[in-house]
């Protein structure tokens, strides 16, 4: 375990629409790689359970979470913004700031495409500590690595850095394809999370035995 106080179980809050796939799956790779359990509101769909008790819950049981604000933009079609991430960071700070001692010790990393964009939507996180990826998902990739490195147990092998770990997922594209094709899954734009979660797992195993 990464650090025997906390669980590794990670909270990924972050648009899931087609504009954010790539950054999304990378993310969730990254997580993955890092020997963490990526955890998100795609993992169960139950219609008997609200969209946000489902959340909070997640948010509650995870030790760490990823909250990505690069999409409070006005959306094209509706011209609003979308308040989603912000109201799940503002929860999952809400949680650590005043909850348990169990939730106090929670690692929070919050990213946005540009350093300060968030000074514009969200000028009540001025002085807290952002990363930003700038729409890549390497650099999206690198933040997550960096950030959970930091609480790793030091008897433990180095993680690979954030350009070995791209090039690693982009290894792992080709052998998540191949496995789409041949277990006749959607396509990458239309996979499920559970079955990209699969397909990642098939592929980190392929990977560490090569």
């Amino acid at each position: 375990m990464a650090n025997s106080a906390l669980n590794n179980d990670v909270f990924i809050n972050c648009p899931f629409d087609a504009e954010f796939l790539d950054v999304f799956r990378a993310i969730v790779f990254a997580v993955k790689a890092c020997g963490f359990m990526p955890r998100t509101a795609q993992d169960v769909s139950d219609s008997g359970q609200s969209r946000i008790d489902k959340i909070t819950k997640l948010i509650v049981g995870c030790d760490w979470g990823i909250h990505d604000l690069s999409a409070v933009t006005l959306d094209a079609g509706t011209k609003m913004p979308r308040f989603n991430m912000p109201l799940e960071l503002g929860i999952s700070l809400g949680i650590k700031w005043t909850g348990p001692p169990r939730q106090r010790r929670k690692r929070l990393l919050v990213l946005d495409e540009k350093k300060h964009q968030y000074d514009m939507s969200t000028s009540d996180l001025s002085g807290q500590d952002l990363s930003a990826h700038d729409g890549k998902p390497e650099k999206a990739m690198t933040c997550v690595r960096d950030w959970l490195v930091q609480d790793r147990d030091p008897a433990l092998p180095h993680l690979p850095g954030g350009t070995a770990l791209f090039a690693d997922y982009k290894k792992a594209r080709i052998l998540i394809d191949e496995l789409i094709h041949g277990s006749r899954l959607e396509p990458w734009s239309k996979l499920s999370h559970p079955d990209y979660l699969r397909c990642v797992d098939s592929s980190l195993k392929v990977l560490a035995g090569s």
